[in-house]
């Protein structure tokens, strides 16, 4: 680890070390936009490491320079490649002078958490046209070393799992060609969090109390904005599904927070950060009062205008250090793809467009139920809504 990267002075020429979501958030942050200080662990760094784990698992040190043989469709065979080589990395040992430079850059920004963002890149990322988002999952941990080494090994593995293995091969996508960089940055509670998503000539904006982990995770239905993006005019708004949300474990964004008495996270998020249930009161309102909302459309407004092109982004709304004010944070974006923009896009897929705002709009949540399934079928039945922990609903025998 010859080299961190900070996010405010990365160059164009290091994209491929830095991976495309640390290229763009660094791109606007020199630009002046709001983004969090953070630095990036290189994508040759995660190749140096499995190179040390040749002794006990030589094809780790091959993989680098080998194509990947396997059958994906033998989901076992699948399943236990990927397996083992996750479990080798995760087992690992972090070099102890790597594990210090990371210590000694983060303790300088004394906060309670950090967050390691996995940054892909393409080698060939001209010519290559896939789309990753949600592939590659970010991972929480406390500021201590223990913690971050844990947290840097299970982002590097994400690359080897099943579904990743399954990704990489079916778009013939060689080990190679793959730049897996880590982005570290302070991490602290959020008022809300959500998306936008720019497409004229409308402005779509998802927002959630507390921290994003609920809504990237489908775990609640967020309230939805549709914007007029000439006159930035409000032309419908629906108030989501909001039961729980996310935040520091024994610091919630908000004092009258219950929290969960069963853990949803695992590895090193399960630590540091609660699910904590809202009230009945705090699920009828908007995560967004009216000022923040026009901050955010007011941010849209000037990042389409200085990127030429249509994107989208996440962003979270913080309480400020050093006044009752909140702060707004970009905390990723993405170009779409354009022939005229000098902020070309090539392997993330471009946004929806958002409904008519005419018209009701309709749900498109994430899945609120992952994994591997074990057949196809369906099921129809009665859902019963409880808008209350402490509610029990009369299900009839």
């Amino acid at each position: 680890m010859d080299k961190l990267y900070k996010l405010e002075q990365i160059q164009p020429t290091e994209r491929t070390q830095v991976g495309d979501k640390a290229f763009y958030l660094s791109r606007v942050m020199q630009q002046g936009y709001p983004v969090i200080p953070g630095f990036v662990v290189p994508a040759d760094v995660l190749w140096e490491f499995l190179s040390t784990l040749n002794s006990t698992e030589p094809l780790m040190a091959e993989l680098p320079n080998s194509s990947l043989h396997i059958d994906v469709d033998d989901s076992q065979q699948l399943q236990h490649f990927a397996q083992r080589l996750q479990q080798k990395i995760i087992s690992a040992t972090l070099p102890s002078e790597w594990l210090q430079i990371l210590l000694e850059v983060t303790q300088q920004w004394r906060s309670p958490a950090l967050i390691f963002r996995p940054s892909l890149g393409l080698r060939n990322y001209i010519t290559k046209d896939v789309k990753i988002a949600g592939l590659l999952e970010a991972q929480v941990c406390n500021c201590e070393a223990e913690a971050i080494a844990l947290a840097l090994k299970v982002t590097w593995s994400q690359l080897f799992r099943a579904r990743s293995l399954l990704f990489w091969q079916r778009h013939q996508i060689e080990w190679r060609e793959l730049n897996l960089a880590v982005l570290v940055q302070p991490f602290g509670n959020a008022i809300a969090s959500g998306c936008l998503n720019y497409t004229s000539p409308e402005i779509e904006i998802k927002a959630s109390w507390g921290l994003g982990i609920a809504l990237t995770q489908g775990e609640v239905l967020p309230d939805c904005y549709i914007v007029d993006a000439e006159t930035g005019a409000v032309r419908s708004s629906r108030l989501g599904n909001k039961m729980l949300a996310y935040g520091l474990a024994n610091s919630p964004f908000q004092a009258d927070l219950t929290p969960c008495a069963t853990p949803l996270l695992v590895y090193a998020q399960a630590n540091c950060l609660q699910a904590y249930l809202l009230s009945e009161k705090q699920q009828q309102e908007y995560a967004l009062n009216e000022i923040n909302l026009q901050q955010l459309i007011q941010l849209a407004w000037q990042l389409r205008s200085d990127l030429n092109s249509a994107f989208t982004l996440e962003w979270t709304l913080a309480q400020s250090n050093n006044s009752a004010q909140s702060q707004l944070y970009i905390t990723q974006v993405t170009p779409v793809r354009s022939q005229n923009s000098e902020f070309r896009i090539f392997n993330s897929a471009s946004p929806p467009s958002p409904p008519s705002p005419l018209h009701p709009i309709p749900h498109t949540p994430h899945p609120l139920v992952r994994g591997l399934a074990a057949a196809s079928g369906r099921v129809v039945g009665n859902a019963y809504v409880l808008s209350h922990p402490d509610q029990k609903p009369e299900i009839p025998p």
